[in-house]
């Protein structure tokens, strides 16, 4: 019962850091949302230009932003699962995976069956460097695709997918034209946002895998816990079951040897 008791301080400890964690990612994907539609309307009024270099030979790359750390349910593998189904809704493209997570990427290589992406560079937490390469590899077209696979923390599917680069989106253009003069040339403003779009994409998707992953691990917590005063329940039921018993058996014990000397 004691070690019920300490489990369930642990997971209650842990539970509140969980929703502590929640509460700070889901503020900062809330800000880093309403940057990025300001960023799309930007790039919407200066205009779009493909700088993106074809090749028929060059690789396609899945981004794949799994869990940090455990005791989070099934999270890990329902991205794997979903990874899976990429895989066969595209037969014809031999897709190559980025895993970034710890705890998602040893689950991840656990699957033969994946063919593995591995950058020229070791810090993946660096989100710049990360952008900046992609955009490297669509310039010099070592890459032709890069999709972003990412949990979302509020809705039923928790599996996002994007395309990288994306369309611009034309819903988003005001109805009002404005007209915006760019000096001395229009191109490198446009390098600079399809840059800053690819940047804000990965922080985008870092943040909703961090309040994905949050989320559950708290949701986890909190079925530990209730887990944990059921079991304290039914150890204390079953103590005084048998400590009522004892009492029973000794008063017998007593009342049949006190029935014998008299």
């Amino acid at each position: 019962m004691e070690a019920v008791q300490s489990v369930k301080k642990i997971t209650q400890a842990m539970k509140m850091v969980s929703t502590a964690k929640w509460e700070k990612a889901k503020n900062l994907h809330k800000e880093i949302k309403n940057y990025r539609k300001i960023l799309e309307d930007t790039a919407l009024t200066v205009g779009q230009k493909d700088i993106f270099i074809s090749n028929y030979l060059s690789k396609t790359v899945c981004i794949v932003f799994a869990g940090e750390r455990g005791l989070c349910g099934k999270f890990n593998e329902n991205i794997l699962t979903y990874a899976k189904k990429l895989v066969k809704k595209f037969p014809k493209e031999k897709i190559y995976f980025w895993i970034h997570g710890k705890k998602g990427k040893k689950i991840f290589q656990k699957d033969c069956s994946f063919h593995w992406y591995k950058p020229s560079f070791s810090d993946e937490k660096d989100k710049e460097k990360i952008g900046s390469f992609i955009l490297n590899a669509f310039q010099t077209g070592s890459c032709k695709k890069f999709y972003l696979l990412y949990p979302v923390a509020k809705t039923k599917n928790e599996i996002q997918l994007e395309l990288l680069p994306m369309d611009y989106d034309k819903s988003l253009l005001p109805k009002k034209k404005k007209t915006v003069l760019v000096e001395p040339c229009q191109l490198p403003v446009q390098e600079w946002l399809l840059k800053k779009r690819i940047w804000t994409m990965i922080c985008f998707a870092s943040l909703s895998r961090e309040w994905a992953e949050e989320r559950t691990r708290m949701i986890c917590m909190n079925k530990a816990v209730d887990n944990a005063d059921n079991l304290y329940k039914k150890l204390q039921c079953f103590y005084n079951k048998k400590r009522q018993e004892k009492i029973t058996r000794e008063l017998s014990e007593i009342i049949s040897a006190r029935n014998t000397m008299y």
